[in-house]
């Protein structure tokens, strides 16, 4: 009678682990399988699978914490169908490109498979997996391995990155909105809608950044550091700050679909000027960005952030 093999995680050197279960995973056939036990949600480490081994991965969980977690590990015996489009782009950012070129939502909307997004954006799903294999080709320069780096990294990169494209961008924005909404808005009563919308939206971007900035972050960084000093930290409140906050990133994906919606995908009327043009480019842009920044944040950044609190707690 066959046994499926357990791996204790917790009694591995921390210096070996992930590369015990990667060596481990590679010495199974197609079909076999093993279960990890662990004391914190090991995610980044399926990340770091389908990262390193590609789809072939399947990662079910049995158990699923608050003090332990079992999770039965399986190479598939033919192509997958369930890791989702955010798991790719979480586990190597040079998918979210791909993704976002071809309007992918790996953010928000990221929790579908690679079939169910070709075929709702009408994109050959052969076509989009020649294309992911593509840019895997060369190695992930190690300051864009976002799911390796540490969470001081992880946020000063947010911040100096995204939150200071937010508050150069933004001001242009609403001035060109409310400019384009004045000049052309009796030829195109959906500027005024457009103004209203953006102006709102953008307010609470600002709020949503400075309670990032004041409170969550700073948080983060803290329980990192007392990993350091393996001390146990009070009460904390993050895990209930990040639902907060990935509840808001829903609203920012409703907003920016709001806007497509207005503009028929930022299509220029004819004869738009400048500022019109300007404006859809620069809103274009924004989201581009926004989509990127709300992905290391709901994907990689919180994830981690959970595990590293439920681990010392």
């Amino acid at each position: 009678m066959n046994t499926t093999r357990i791996l204790d995680v917790p009694s591995l050197a921390p210096a070996v682990k992930h590369q015990t279960i990667i060596q481990a995973f590679d010495a199974l056939l197609p079909g076999e399988e093993f279960i990890i036990h662990n004391d914190h949600d090991p995610k980044p480490l399926y990340y770091e699978l389908i990262s390193k081994k590609g789809n072939i991965v399947t990662f079910d969980y049995l158990e699923n914490g608050p003090s332990q977690w079992r999770v039965l590990v399986k190479k598939r015996v033919s192509d997958p169908d369930q890791v989702t489009v955010a798991d790719m782009a979480a586990a190597d950012y040079r998918k979210a490109d791909i993704f976002a070129k071809h309007g992918i939502d790996f953010c928000c909307g990221g929790n579908i498979t690679l079939k169910e997004a070709a075929r709702r954006h009408g994109i050959d799903e052969a076509i989009l997996i020649t294309e992911l294999e593509n840019v895997t080709k060369e190695a992930v320069q190690p300051s864009e391995d976002y799911i390796n780096q540490d969470l001081h990294v992880l946020i000063s990169h947010i911040v100096g990155t995204h939150h200071q494209y937010v508050k150069e961008n933004a001001p242009i924005i609403e001035q060109l909105a409310t400019k384009v909404a004045r000049r052309h808005g009796k030829e195109h009563p959906e500027l005024a809608e457009l103004e209203t919308g953006t102006i709102a939206f953008l307010d609470d971007l600002y709020q949503h950044l400075e309670k990032e900035e004041r409170i969550l972050f700073p948080a983060i960084i803290q329980l990192e550091e007392l990993q350091t000093k393996e001390v146990s930290p009070a009460k904390s409140f993050i895990v209930s700050a990040i639902k907060v906050m990935r509840a808001e990133h829903d609203t920012s994906g409703e907003d920016l679909r709001t806007f497509r919606k207005l503009t028929n995908d930022y299509t220029l009327p004819q004869g738009a000027c400048n500022s019109y043009t300007l404006l859809f480019e620069k809103m274009k842009a924004f989201e581009a960005d926004l989509m990127h920044h709300i992905h290391l944040e709901n994907n990689i950044l919180f994830p981690k952030a959970t595990q590293l609190e439920q681990t010392l707690s």
